[in-house]
């Protein structure tokens, strides 16, 4: 047999004896809450043919079941277990940062389980081509956890591929079924993560940069009682990124910074205007890991060199804030926490929580237990008419002169830097793709003094994109759309074939996802949406 017909003999094997591997893509379904691309233990990209080996479909970023020609003890061999390969390649940029923390469990695992891979072994490929060997698994040293590397647990048979025959597969097949359980623990163990709820001091602009003292606390003990600014007034400022995270601060972590150091959380985020007293519901971030201080020194001093700690200090000024001493702050009175934009769910509009919700217990920025009762009920409940004659307070009686109150709207705004990165990044793509005469950066629209974002010219078909860099895609999708269908149809002209908004990659693409599809389908638009990937500069497919 060659690889392939080995991979697909294990694939019908598996399923027609109910092995356990076999339920290897149920569960990752349901760890990853995603349908995956194939059902079997092996698919037909996740063979290679040419090189002799084959990974489970899904598992180049996972502790991976890997079959494949080898050379052990000066002879050739066919190794069948799991693996770390810690090679850098596409959609694998940072491979370290995705296995570090899966190579510490696994560890763990080895030392808790003394006896479980007894008649197992390990042998380690370095990237200059060195192989270590060992006949026992053991804990794997931080010396062996280098980019480039391709750590194997597992068993060998002494044959070549074309010598493997059925007995072989059902010796493999039961290594894999005992091996599910480690693979289990690395994956998916202890991954439940604990959610927590923060208060954010005040802001109107989205958290992208201070909006100044209104609405803040006008206690002078309170740093923004005495300053009128607050450190967290630049979390949601996604422009900035190192190594595809952003880095930002939050009050109630920094009041006990110790306790919380390298644990990751998903946070519920609000905030309390201190004019109304009224709550609001900022919106959630998934999976923020609580840095230490060294790392928020290193942050700190990147900051400086690229002179985005000067552009904080002078937004501060700029809001009528004070910026006393802003300057000598201590890197983790700036910096505590980190994550990845994908991981970001804004609400651009703050939603207004009603009194009887339960955050108005809290007023402290305490980084308490999340409580099931604190997320409202929000578009699930969908549209509702209310009709005037329903106001009891009679709206429709003019000859009562009140006093009215202006309600300060807060606003989702957009990143000049953003927008500026993805408009750069998409044309190098563009151009590749369609070449330099075929692509234009602000294209006159035609009348007044309006400019389209990007135009592409594909044969005699023109499609128009629209770049939007709101920490919001519903903000991108919601700004950008009006422009797209008047750049294209005013007065009453038909310039377009197909119509693009272009955001990065946030955490709400799945609704903005539906959304689009919506409009197209219900208004036949040739309206899409894609994304733009800041670290990995990937344009997404359109949605």
């Amino acid at each position: 047999m060659n690889i392939k017909e080995i991979a697909n003999k294990i694939n019908s094997t598996a399923f027609s004896e109910k092995r356990s591997i076999s339920k290897l893509q149920e569960i990752r379904s349901k760890h990853l809450k995603s349908r995956p691309n194939t059902w079997n233990l092996f698919s037909e990209k996740s063979v290679k043919e040419r090189e002799n080996y084959a990974f489970h479909a899904g598992g180049r970023n996972e502790f991976q079941f890997n079959i494949g020609n080898d050379y052990v003890k000066n002879k050739d061999v066919f190794r069948y277990g799991l693996a770390f390969s810690l090679e850098k390649g596409p959609g694998m940029y940072y491979p370290l940062e995705v296995f570090e923390p899966k190579i510490k469990k696994f560890n763990d695992f080895v030392k808790s389980k003394t006896t479980f891979f007894d008649g197992y072994f390990m042998w380690i490929y370095s990237s200059n081509g060195k192989v270590t060997f060992f006949e026992q698994v053991i804990p794997i040293n931080k010396n062996f956890i280098k980019e480039g590397n391709f750590i194997f647990i597992g068993k060998y048979i002494e044959k070549t591929i074309t010598a493997i025959d059925n007995d072989d597969i059902n010796e493999l097949l039961n290594s894999f079924d005992y091996l599910i359980e480690v693979y289990k623990k690395v994956e998916f163990g202890n991954n439940e993560v604990e959610k927590r709820i923060a208060r954010l001091t005040w802001n109107e602009n989205g958290w992208v940069k201070p909006s100044g003292p209104e609405g803040k606390s006008k206690n002078k003990d309170t740093h923004e009682g005495q300053f009128g600014y607050g450190h967290e007034e630049w979390l949601l400022d996604i422009s900035k990124l190192v190594d595809g995270y952003h880095y930002g601060f939050l009050e109630p972590i920094r009041k006990q910074q110790q306790a919380y150091i390298n644990n990751i959380y998903d946070v519920w985020l609000y905030t309390i205007d201190n004019i109304s007293k009224k709550r609001y519901w900022v919106g959630e971030i998934n999976k923020i890991e609580v840095i230490d201080n060294a790392e928020a020194e290193r942050i700190k001093e990147i900051y400086v060199q690229n002179k985005w700690h000067q552009e904080m200090e002078s937004q501060i000024i700029d809001c009528d804030a004070n910026a006393d001493g802003f300057s000598d702050w201590n890197g983790v009175d700036l910096f505590n926490v980190r994550f990845l934009p994908t991981d970001l769910k804004f609400n651009s509009d703050y939603f207004e929580l009603p009194k009887e919700n339960k955050i108005y217990e809290q007023s402290r920025y305490s980084f308490a237990n999340y409580n099931e009762g604190l997320t409202p009920i929000k578009a699930e409940k969908g549209f509702i008419f209310n009709s005037d004659i329903e106001n009891k307070e009679g709206n429709n009686d003019t000859s009562k002169i009140g006093t009215a109150t202006y309600a300060r709207e807060p606003k989702a705004i957009e990143v000049t830097y953003v927008h500026k990165a993805i408009c750069d990044g998409i044309k190098v793509k563009f151009v590749e793709q369609f070449g330099y005469e075929n692509v234009s950066t602000e294209n006159h629209a035609g009348y007044g003094n309006n400019r389209i974002d990007m135009v592409v010219k594909n044969n005699n078909e023109y499609v128009f994109y629209e770049i939007k860099a709101y920490n919001s895609s519903r903000a991108s999708i919601r700004e950008a759309l009006g422009q797209l269908l008047e750049y294209s149809y005013w007065i009453n002209k038909d310039n377009a074939n197909k119509l693009v908004i272009v955001s990065q990659k946030l955490g709400d693409l799945d609704d903005s996802k539906i959304y689009i599809k919506h409009l197209r389908e219900k208004f036949q638009l040739p309206i899409y949406f894609q994304t733009f990937d800041l670290t990995t500069k990937e344009l997404s497919e359109e949605y």
